[in-house]
């Protein structure tokens, strides 16, 4: 099952006949000797959606999925017939209305041939066969391909989403909306002021960063069916848009350009971080590291010294700012940082060397990027659309 919202606060709910499950992210570090050890590397990409990057070799390549809505060919416009057709069929009446015009002109056709070849006992059973073939032909693509399967008027803005186990958890204005996939049913968690800009799940609680500055936390009672306040963290003075949770930590980035980090067994803060000087857009563990972007263009990684207390280790800079980032593994099992920037551009970075792997062009900023399984990942873009891509071998990848 594939979740995904838009800004308007509808809820789409899509299922195919092959299931898709997006996974949370997690990176291991594979030797980590230094930060930025490597120059950047200049890549090319084609058209169509597909890019070569080059590295070096042995490295690999990545290629959309999707079409980008380049020009077109004969093949891409019958691809879309399918489409089309399942668009087509979506209205009940149309299906009758189909199945009644396949009656007709597959009885037609039925007759012709067997007046050709002067079979008339056979009509009526050469009619329903053609019958049966054209309904099932056309219907094919209805039902093989996927559907939205529930559409869910909030209300309010889709701030962010996130699921765990068998619960989604979605945040809009002033309120957490909880719905379980396994009974569908459906809880309001309030409590939040102004919208929820961040969700995550860490120690058996669910925690909400809010647009007032305070991250809300709430905890699952499976006696009551309910999910209770546990705490309000406080500390922030403007909205927390970003929220992570690693080594019993929990990272909060905010547009007060701080990091707060908090004890999950306590609830307190234990250190804030004020090393960037703009809206703290993402954070990110890895290993024994914190890496957090943000609109000062920069990209800060942070390691914990022998008091246990956090500092900067390496700063990457960018040309423009930054608005979130994902860390997955390529098909070697290297580990990669995907970084999205607000000139509609999304970096790939080796770690911990931080050389350039490629870069992916959008028409809008990416504002979401999100790992799948089987080297799949995915990228929303303000443009409404999303992309799914996929990691593919240096050999197979081909430019056009």
């Amino acid at each position: 099952m594939l979740v995904c919202f838009l800004g308007d606060g509808v809820l789409v709910n899509t299922v195919d006949s092959g299931t898709i499950m997006v996974h949370s992210m997690s990176l291991v570090s594979t030797g980590l000797i230094k930060f930025g050890s490597s120059p950047h590397i200049r890549v090319s990409c084609g058209r169509h959606g597909l890019f070569n990057l080059r590295s070096s070799p042995g490295l690999l390549c990545i290629r959309a999925v999707q079409e980008n809505g380049g020009p077109r060919r004969l093949v891409d416009i019958i691809r879309v017939v399918p489409e089309l057709s399942r668009n087509y069929f979506r209205s009940p009446s149309r299906r009758a209305l189909f199945g009644g015009i396949s009656l007709l002109g597959g009885f037609y056709v039925a007759q012709t041939i067997s007046l050709s070849f002067g079979a008339l006992g056979v009509n009526d059973v050469i009619a329903a066969v053609v019958c049966v073939l054209l309904t099932e032909y056309a219907t094919k693509f209805y039902y093989s391909r996927p559907k939205c399967q529930a559409v869910i008027q909030l209300g309010g803005e889709v701030g962010c989403m996130i699921n765990e186990g068998h619960w989604v958890f979605v945040g809009i204005p002033n309120a957490v909306k909880a719905w379980n996939t396994l009974t569908n049913s459906e809880l309001s968690l309030s409590g939040p002021v102004g919208q929820v800009y961040a969700m995550v799940v860490g120690n058996d609680l669910l925690f909400a960063g809010t647009q007032d500055g305070s991250i809300l936390a709430w905890k699952f009672n499976a006696v009551t069916n309910t999910f209770e306040p546990v705490a309000s963290l406080r500390g922030h003075t403007l909205g927390v848009v970003s929220l992570v949770v690693g080594a019993n930590r929990l990272y909060s980035g905010s547009m007060d350009c701080s990091i707060r980090v908090w004890n999950l067994e306590t609830l307190q803060c234990v250190q804030t971080l004020k090393e960037h000087s703009s809206v703290v857009m993402s954070v990110l563990c890895w290993d024994q590291f914190l890496l957090s972007c943000s609109l000062d263009k920069t990209i800060k990684v942070w390691v914990a010294t022998e008091s246990g207390n956090l500092e900067v280790t390496y700063t990457h800079n960018e040309e423009h700012g930054l608005l979130t980032l994902c860390g997955m593994h390529d098909l070697e099992s290297k580990p990669i940082l995907l970084c999205s920037c607000n000139d509609n551009t999304v970096h790939l970075y080796d770690l911990p060397s931080f050389s350039e792997r490629g870069k992916i062009y959008s028409k809008q900023e990416v504002r979401a990027i999100q790992m799948g399984p089987g080297g799949l990942f995915f990228t929303g873009d303000g443009a409404g659309q999303v992309k799914v891509w996929r990691w593919l071998p240096e050999s197979t990848a081909t430019t056009r």
